[in-house]
């Protein structure tokens, strides 16, 4: 199924990336797996604190960015503020 124009997500509101694996780890984080870059086939692995682990699992294009920072604010009870979503990859325009 295709997505018509018209009815397609704007990427700087719902973020996606694509072709990674999430891992928890026991002591709170996470590890993801994935390309390490448009020119390298290979895959690299990167270990995030839980909190980047969580807002980066909900970039799959479907969450918006208010539907992550309500998740994150309901788990962490904290707001997610702008420089957070940055650190985790996304820039806001």
């Amino acid at each position: 199924m295709t997505t018509s124009p018209s009815t397609a997500k704007d990427p700087q509101q719902h973020p996606a990336l694509r072709n990674l694996q999430f891992s928890p780890i026991k002591r709170g984080g996470g590890a993801v797996h994935g390309p390490l870059g448009p020119d390298w086939p290979e895959y690299g692995k990167a270990v995030l604190p839980l909190n980047y682990f969580f807002i980066i699992q909900h970039f799959d294009g479907e969450h918006s960015l208010a539907e992550i920072g309500a998740l994150y604010l309901k788990r962490f009870g904290e707001f997610l503020v702008p420089s957070k979503i940055e650190q985790a990859g996304v820039r806001s325009e």
